[in-house]
């Protein structure tokens, strides 16, 4: 009882949790039944235990490695076991992982039942300042450089600093951290590392509240890292763009009041690493645009800068963030919004993950590639110009002026808020000794190329001199750096080639500035001497200031020769097509770019109504180039010719491709002046095609084809076309190639494919059908057709009568097949395989229902060693999908239920279990009233045995003398098959035993009568021949037969025929069978196949024979046409009397009726097929028995008789 108690605690446990797969009914008792006999779950509470499970799983291993079937059986159950459990273990570690973190966020003591509060920090902010009349400028500042930002506060509030982090500090690492323990629990390494780098830099929400005192109470409050696993969840499992995952993040930005960090913190959490980088990019832009906005005087977001609302630089620790103010907080959060709405979830490749580079492609041209790409991407430059300051005298007293030099500075330091950038600047140095010795830090690389005036250098100063030597391709600009040390090297120079070579070894492009150049034989000094403010002091003014030459530059003596000769070697090289060596105008780009763009960062973004340089360079080259018909249309016909030509399998330059149309996109004519001809060639180009090939190629390879044009134009919009471009060039390509050709492609390949059963071409072909509109529905039209077709050769020629049914079962595992692999399941093909059968199988009426009976009937007799017990089985399940589409359904049961009767008076039936597994398909399908002449021929036969067990009984106690045992099996005649009888001469002991158990039986059951059916008769003979003993199984008739040669050597036909009265075919058939069989016990003469009248008969005495008991079979009578029809007629007889009760029925019920109305409702009543005609004579019938009559007002009404 305790281990039955234990069980149905765990039944209970896998029901409530909802499993499937498994029946805890009769699946589960079996596998616990099967651990137990192997010694597992001794103890019955076990079950619940996950330990005991795996060494059970362990076990079940072992065996079906041994290929038992029982444990491969069982290890299906024991896997949903198994995985029910690991769930249950994991929900309870959560649970308890989720307890422990919020016992960890309590500050009071409470009920249990208690919510849990949010662990708190108050922080008292004073009053802000009156605010000032106008803002102070500072005396040497340019009107028009920005305003410098306010200095950053060593301590935000007086006297709170150190409390806040204290009080934060704890709550925070053990709220990120049960956040990252949880990561680690589910597998999830980016949640986990994401929540690790939180413990240390991200804060709460904040809730500001008036103070009694003056100011603001700021109250810092932690997010439950429940509903930050939560956000996750919903994003892992809906995506970031998904409805459930906006509204969570609305919800965080609308009830809480976040901090930048937290902000940043968040995005962590739900974007991947390339949705970050677009995230920070985005918000870098929003952050600009924000802090550009001119504001009134008075507003509080006025001096709002972009550290502010990123919380980086001066702001990047919480409580600097806490101190800026809930107005300027919530300006932050709505600028990070606006920038989370931008991202979008990442589809197909970005265009800088496709990048490589060429095998001789310089290494400045491939980062070139890169840097544009990735601007083009969203993201910044990855050497952004940092600000300038005023240019400062020099201290050292040993210079008395200062040299241009140019300082290269890659900030690798790490900073609290994640932030690393990497920038050039110009900058003022001179030429002391410390200076250079102090560039030894691993943060800085100087190369500077200075010009002395007059006062020599030190020693230890180090010269470096930017010379260009290589040639210059057409994509970007090689440059090379060389170094020259004066005549004694110092330290602080190995220090810099280390350096230098520690760079180069990690491939850092650091972008060049223009200093000087060795080139056309001039050695230029810098044109412009430019302080830095990269480490300037906040609120010193901020200029950029140009300077003119120191010295005149000299001239070398063949500056002239060399001059001409290059201009003369470049302009050859025009005109030969060919490099051109001496391109000077990469570098008076990088000379622009340098300058200008730095006035862009500074000047124009305090200017709200300036352009930015890049828009008005657009603007411009938009206006004065590219609009002008000519260029444009030479440009367009050029990209156009390139796509046509990689069309036609050309390999074209898609780098170039990809730059002009990013640029018609940048300047936004993209869609006007490209895509609509783009477009139109492609439709152009496309209905040759598809008119060209659908007559030259055949349908499989031009589905190929079709595929493969659909995965080039996918491919070009991924490399060089634009994104909007998709969707119209896509459906141009589906139209031209599939769209216009749906139902030449179908009449002309899909009966081919079907035929030959090409799963993989009508897998594509129903793929390509899925993309256009329409596509689907006609291929289902014509799939009909298809199986009406094949089924209707199969069933309507009368040649295939023998394989009908084999064949329709292979067809519908070929259809189902197809439908599984091809059709993808779709249900709409399900349903029109199902009503295409039912119409093609009825179009033979009654004929189909009869093949299928006697198929049946070959399975399951005995001596079919075909197929196993499951194979027998699935055999039956196929057979029932069959009979469901026949509508003769009645045909079927008389024919089953004749060759059912053979089966078991005969005995040779296969097998019990599957007579009965068929009876019970067919009763689920039909019902119980179809059944149930089936079911009590089975209970007439267990019946006999009891009866047949009295009767020997009865037998001994009569003490009844006599050698022949009797078996008698008694039918109910209206279950069995209706048999004719035949009167035959029995021997006197026989006829004595049938009258004893007619004695026995009429005892036992009074007012019953008895018919002998000699014609399903058999017994067993015991023969004495030559060769010994022998034991002959025959018939009834072959009995009689046989038993005549104990009273005479020689009979003929006619003398049998009168002395056993059996009717001359059957006797025919009988004596053919012992006569001219295998087992010819009896000879005739003359010899022949056939039993002729006058033949002659005699006991062969040299019978021989290697079995013992040796089986005669009767000669079976082909079924003749009579006898089918015969069988037929009465099946149409038992539909008679059913549309008789259905017309009554009806009429009983309505009183009066139409006969169109009374017609409608019995076919629906019945459930056979049948003609007008006939239901018209089953009306007149019962007419003229008083069953209803004719109304005498309207003849096409009738009235019931009661």
């Amino acid at each position: 009882m305790d281990r039955q108690a234990a069980y149905d605690l765990f039944a209970s446990l896998l029901k409530r949790r909802g499993v499937k797969g498994l029946d805890l009914d009769k699946d589960l008792p079996s596998l616990l039944e099967h651990a137990t006999s192997y010694g597992f779950f001794a103890n019955p509470h076990a079950v619940h235990e996950l330990a005991e499970w795996r060494k059970y799983g362990d076990k079940l291993w072992e065996l079906v490695l041994d290929d038992d079937k029982p444990a491969k059986k069982m290890s299906k159950f024991w896997k949903i076991v198994q995985n029910e459990l690991l769930k249950c273990e994991t929900e309870k570690q959560a649970v308890v992982a989720a307890k422990e973190a919020q016992g960890k966020n309590k500050i009071y003591y409470g009920h249990p039942s208690d919510p849990n509060p949010p662990g708190v920090a108050f922080v008292d902010l004073p009053p802000p300042p009156p605010p000032p009349t106008a803002p102070p400028l500072p005396s040497n500042a340019d009107p028009l450089s920005p305003t410098p930002p306010d200095p950053p506060a060593t301590e935000p509030f007086p006297g709170a600093l150190l409390d806040l982090a204290e009080a934060m500090a704890q709550g925070r690492r053990e709220t990120w951290a049960a956040l990252a323990r949880q990561g680690w629990q589910r597998e999830d390494p980016e949640l986990a590392a994401a929540a690790q780098e939180q413990i240390d830099t991200c804060a709460f929400p904040v809730i500001f509240q008036p103070n009694a005192q003056g100011g603001q109470r700021a109250e810092l409050v932690n997010l439950d890292w429940k509903l930050l696993s939560q956000l996750r969840a919903t994003v892992a499992s809906y995506g970031v763009t998904s409805e459930p995952a906006k509204q969570m993040l609305e919800f965080l930005f609308n009830a809480n009041l976040l901090l930048p960090s937290d902000i940043r913190g968040i995005s962590k959490l739900i974007y991947t690493p390339h949705q970050r980088l677009l995230f920070e990019a985005r918000w870098r832009e929003e952050a600009a645009v924000s802090a550009a906005l001119p504001r009134p005087q008075g507003d509080p977001l006025t001096g709002l800068t972009m550290d502010e609302l990123m919380g980086q630089g001066p702001f990047h620790r919480i409580e600097e963030q806490v101190a800026l103010g809930q107005e300027k907080l919530r300006e932050a959060m709505a600028v990070a919004r606006r920038a989370m709405g931008k991202i979008r979830a990442p589809g197909g490749t970005p265009i800088y993950m496709g990048i490589k580079q060429g095998r001789e492609e310089p290494l400045g041209s491939f980062v070139d590639k890169i840097i544009e790409a990735l601007s083009k991407a969203g993201f910044s430059s990855p050497n952004p110009p940092a600000a300038a300051q005023e240019v400062r005298p020099a201290t050292d007293g040993n210079t008395s002026s200062s040299s241009s030099c140019k300082k290269r500075k890659l900030n690798n330091s790490s900073t609290s808020n994640s932030e690393k950038e990497e920038f050039d600047s110009i900058s003022s140095c001179t030429s002391s000794p410390s200076k250079n010795t102090s560039s030894s830090s691993s943060s800085v690389i100087t190369t500077s190329s200075c010009s002395s005036s007059g006062v020599a250098s030190s020693n230890h100063h180090l010269q470096k001199k930017l010379r260009f030597e290589d040639s210059v391709d057409f994509i970007g600009l090689d440059v090379k750096m060389a170094e020259e040390s004066s005549s004694s090297s110092s330290p602080a120079a190995s220090s810099q080639q280390q350096h230098q070579q520690q760079l180069k070894n990690k491939s850092l492009l650091i972008s060049s500035v223009a200093v000087g150049h060795h080139a056309n034989g001039l050695t230029k000094a810098a044109s412009s001497t430019v302080s830095s403010f990269a480490n300037s002091k906040p609120g010193s003014a901020k200029k950029l200031v140009i300077k003119n030459f120191k010295d005149k530059p000299k001239l070398p003596e063949n500056y002239t020769d060399e001059t001409w000769q290059k201009l003369k070697e470049a302009v050859e090289a025009i005109q030969n097509s060919t490099s051109i060596k001496y391109n000077l105008e990469e570098l008076y780009q990088i000379m622009i770019r340098s300058i200008f763009l730095f006035l862009d960062r500074t000047y124009v973004l305090q200017n709200s109504m300036l352009p930015s340089i890049w828009d008005m360079g657009l603007e411009l080259f938009r206006t004065h180039i590219i609009s002008d018909q000519k260029v444009q249309n030479k440009t367009i016909d050029g990209i156009l010719l390139l796509i046509e030509r990689e069309r036609n399998g050309e390999a074209i330059d898609r780098s170039l491709l990809r730059s002009l149309l990013s640029m018609l996109s940048d300047l936004q004519i993209y869609q006007d002046s490209f895509e609509h001809r783009f477009l139109e060639e492609t439709n152009r180009l496309y209905a040759a095609e598809g008119q060209r090939l659908m007559q030259e190629r055949e349908v499989p390879e031009y589905l190929h084809h079709v595929n493969k044009r659909l995965e080039e134009e996918a491919d070009r919009i991924i490399t060089y076309l634009d994104q909007s471009t998709q969707k119209p060039l896509i459906a141009t390509v589906e139209k031209q190639l599939l769209g216009e050709h749906l139902t030449a492609i179908l009449q002309k390949g899909l009966n081919h494919l079907l035929d030959e059963n090409r799963i993989q071409d009508l897998s594509l072909l129903y793929q390509l059908f899925s993309r256009v509109r329409g596509g689907v529905q006609v291929l289902l039209q014509h799939w009909i057709e298809y199986i009406k077709a094949f089924g209707s050769t199969i069933v309507i020629n009368p040649e295939k009568d023998k394989t009908m049914v084999q064949e329709l079962l292979d067809f519908k595992d070929k259809v189902d097949h197809i439908i599984d692999v091809c059709f993808l399941k779709n249900e709409k093909f399900v349903n029109a395989m199902k009503e295409a059968f039912e119409t093609f199988i009825n179009k033979r009426p009654n004929k189909p229902a009869e093949l299928i009976a006697k198929y049946v009937d070959s399975k399951l007799r005995a001596g079919n060693k075909e197929a196993t017990d499951e194979e027998l089985e699935k055999m039956l399940d196929k057979i029932m999908i069959i009979f469901r589409f026949i509508y003769g359904k009645d045909v079927f049961e008389a024919f089953y239920k004749k060759d059912l009767a053979k089966r078991l008076l005969v005995g040779k039936s296969a097998s019990v279990d599957a007579e009965k597994s068929m009876l019970s398909k067919l009763k689920h399908e039909c019902g119980a009233a179809f059944t149930s002449k089936l079911e009590g021929m089975f209970k007439d036969m267990e019946l006999s045995k009891d009866i047949m067990i009295q009767f020997k009984q009865y037998m001994q106690n009569q003490n009844v003398p006599g050698n022949i045992e009797l078996t008698v099996n008694i039918l109910t005649m209206g279950y069995w098959p209706t048999y004719v009888p035949m009167e035959v001469h029995l021997p006197p002991e026989m006829v004595k035993l049938q009258e004893i158990f007619k004695t026995f039986y009429l005892g036992k059951h009074s007012g019953r009568k008895l018919q002998w059916q000699s014609t399903l008769g058999h017994c067993v003979l015991k023969a004495e021949f030559k060769e010994g003993k022998k034991e002959l199984q025959v018939s009834l008739f072959q009995t009689l037969v046989l038993l005549m040669f104990n009273e005479g050597e020689e009979f003929s036909l006619e003398e049998i025929k009168q002395a056993t009265g059996i009717e001359d075919g059957e006797l025919r058939r009988t004596l053919q069978s012992l006569a001219c069989g295998k087992a010819r016990v009896l000879t005739k003469s003359p010899k022949g196949k056939d039993v002729e009248d006058g033949d002659k008969f005699t006991c062969n005495d040299d019978f021989r024979h290697k079995l013992f008991r040796i089986k005669i079979n009767q000669i079976q009578m082909k079924e003749t046409v009579e006898e089918q029809a015969s069988t037929t007629e009465r099946v149409f007889q038992d539909r008679q009397y059913q549309i008789d009760a259905a017309i009554v029925r009806i009429m009983k019920m309505r009183k009066t009726l139409g006969h169109n109305l009374l017609v409608s409702e019995v076919y629906n009543q019945l459930k056979f097929p049948v003609k007008p005609a006939d239901l018209k004579k089953r009306i007149e019938s019962l007419i003229d028995r008083d069953y209803m009559e004719r109304d005498k007002e309207n003849p096409n009404q009738y009235n019931y008789i009661a």
